[in-house]
């Protein structure tokens, strides 16, 4: 391959190579000119080249069909200049871009396409390979074909799209973006609502991401038909440049117009995972059976008459609480009606046995208190004295009231068992039975000398006692 600089004599000598030979040179070079004015411009190409060294500056004012056939390789990127200060960074009588040779657009891409409001079809069917893919087209149908791309750094799509051909796109490294309008391009999916997507203002669309295995964020918005990326596996991919949206999945559309969401190989979320659903049908076909981890989940019906929508959220919860999809993470499912009782079918089987064990245990619990109540209650009562300790108590309470202070003996006393044997104490002789007696001493006979004493002796011994 021979580079422009090595061509200099040869071109500026009129001596060109043979038409069809591989060239690399830079766009100046290549048409003669800073910028495409028209078609004719492209066509001229005196140079032969198939490389573009830099970027194809396309005016402003440029109007009708642009053709870069023969072109294969653009080193940086293809962009709209402005020349004109009336329509800054827009083309508005640009109505078609082809190159239906090149295979390779740099880190600056497709960009600047701020405003095309004419532009009817974009096509790059041999593309395998881009930096920033960024078209804002206007409010009439577009078609963007890209069917071998296979991997870029950005994608923003913008406009009423009729049909969307990325087919092989796999992986998009920092964002991928499709909206109906630049606003929701850059802005949040809760401006749904103002778009006015269940107007059909924007034609139905088909999401096909067949071939998407990775990206950081995957944002859809508008009159969507069905969403297709079986492939797509999480959403952690590198942060880059152009970060517009937080990482994760938001598909924000008319739900009366969408059939099916499959994202059946997503197994993790690096942020949150959005449903916005106008209109007054949520489907029920939205399939995560591979998902395991999600910062959040959002499900968000938009009723346009402000009715509080009716969204079954039973069966998304079942599956956010049987997988602990995230420690941190929460589920929000906006519309949920309390769940209600058909009293029409009556009471389930797994209902009345819970209602059966319930009632069990209440009734054991209570026979348990009862009994407890039981032994504290007899705890506090006062024990009876047995019947000699209340009459010696009351006998003594009467000798205290007339004054008498000398023993009140009862009228009874507790048996005691008669022990055989004696003990002295102060030279009288008690019984282990209980009565005194006086010891017999010498000199001291019945009926003899000291008879008297004897009789006082056991007077003292009664009155010692």
């Amino acid at each position: 391959m021979h580079r422009c600089s090595s061509l200099t004599w040869f071109l500026a000598t009129g001596f060109l190579a043979p038409h069809g030979q591989a060239k690399e040179c830079s766009f100046y070079r290549a048409i003669g000119k800073n910028l495409v004015y028209t078609q004719s411009d492209i066509d001229s190409n005196p140079s032969n080249c198939t490389t573009i060294t830099g970027s194809i500056l396309i005016a402003n004012n440029f109007t009708g069909d642009l053709n870069l056939n023969g072109i294969f390789t653009i080193t940086d990127g293809i962009s709209i200049y402005d020349v004109d200060p009336v329509h800054v960074m827009s083309a508005p009588f640009l109505t078609s871009v082809t190159a239906l040779d090149v295979n390779t657009v740099g880190a600056a891409g497709i960009s600047g396409f701020d405003s095309v409001p004419m532009m009817k079809h974009m096509s790059f069917p041999n593309l395998q390979s881009i930096g920033m893919l960024e078209v804002h087209a206007g409010p009439s149908g577009v078609d963007l074909e890209f069917p071998s791309l296979t991997s870029a750094e950005n994608v923003y799509l913008t406009g009423n799209i009729d049909n969307l051909n990325f087919k092989r796109l796999s992986s998009v490294r920092n964002d991928l973006t499709i909206v109906p309008s630049k606003l929701l391009a850059y802005g949040e999916a809760a401006l749904l609502e103002y778009s006015n997507l269940e107007g059909s203002t924007f034609n139905a669309m088909p999401i096909d991401l067949r071939s998407l295995q990775n990206t950081k964020s995957l944002y859809l918005v508008g009159n969507i038909t069905s969403v297709d990326v079986p492939l797509l596996v999480s959403t952690d991919g590198d942060v880059g440049t152009s970060d517009l949206h937080s990482p994760g999945v938001t598909i924000a559309t008319n739900a009366n117009s969408l059939s099916f969401v499959v994202l059946q190989a997503l197994q993790g979320v690096d942020g949150d995972l959005s449903f916005s659903l106008m209109g007054s049908r949520v489907p029920a076909n939205i399939s995560l059976p591979a998902l395991l981890t999600a910062s959040n989940i959002l499900i968000e019906p938009h009723n346009h008459q402000h009715r509080t929508p009716t969204v079954d959220c039973t069966p998304a919860r079942t599956i956010w609480n049987s997988k602990s999809l995230s420690r941190n993470g929460t589920f929000t499912c906006h519309g949920e009606q309390p769940a209600t009782i058909n009293t029409q079918r009556g009471l389930g089987p797994g209902i009345i046995i819970a209602i059966g064990i319930g009632c069990a245990l209440i009734a054991i619990v209570g026979i348990f208190l009862a009994a407890a109540f039981q032994r504290r209650k007899r705890g506090f009562e006062p024990k009876a004295q047995p019947a000699y300790e209340q009459e010696l108590e009351e006998r003594s309470v009467q000798a205290r009231v007339r004054g008498i202070f000398e023993d009140v003996l009862p009228g009874y006393a507790p048996r005691v068992p008669t022990r055989v044997g004696v003990r002295r104490e102060r030279g009288d002789v008690m019984s282990w039975g209980g009565e005194t007696a006086v010891e017999t001493l010498p000199g001291y006979e019945v009926g003899g000398y000291g008879g008297e004493r004897r009789k006082d002796e056991r007077a003292w011994a009664k009155n010692s006692n």
